[in-house]
């Protein structure tokens, strides 16, 4: 089984899977990272603070 091989092979579809990495990385570090919203840095990724909004929405239920 040739898993590189000539010019004519497809090109294996990595770009998604290096998107969902790096979304599953940011989403790890913003709940490793919790902050208030208003400690938040405006210059995170929006993945971040998504994750982050979630959490809040999650401590906001625990409360309750």
């Amino acid at each position: 089984m040739r898993l590189f091989g000539s010019s004519s092979d497809k090109a294996l579809p990595t770009e998604g899977l290096v998107d969902l990495i790096e979304e599953i990385r940011l989403r790890t570090w913003a709940r490793q990272n919790y902050t208030e919203p208003k400690n938040r840095v405006a210059s995170w990724p929006n993945i971040v603070h998504d994750e982050m909004e979630r959490r809040d929405l999650e401590l906001e239920r625990q409360a309750v």
